[in-house]
């Protein structure tokens, strides 16, 4: 009886957790929906560019305009990265 007991507390002590917990280091969701929004809005603006100047290349444009979003959201690719990577892995 006492095994059972235990083991009907230790489940309602971890399933009474925050499903939407987010750990130190993970980007904040509100965060990273911004991030999106501006990393489509440079998906735009890179193509655009491509289109008036021949010299330029859409994976060059998009990569440095990438790290210029990441430099105004105060994060970098490897930050990026492990935040999406725990997103998915927590479907949030």
């Amino acid at each position: 009886m006492r095994k059972v007991s235990i083991a009907i507390l230790a489940f309602i002590f971890f399933s009474c957790n925050d499903s939407n917990y987010v750990p130190a280091g993970i980007i904040q969701p509100p965060q990273m929906q911004n991030i999106f929004w501006d990393m489509i809005r440079g998906d735009i603006l890179a193509q655009e560019i491509v289109k008036k100047d021949s010299t330029q290349t859409i994976k060059s444009e998009r990569f440095s305009l990438t790290e210029k979003i990441f430099a105004i959201h105060n994060t970098d690719r490897s930050a990026f990265k492990k935040s999406l990577a725990f997103m998915k892995s927590t479907r949030l």
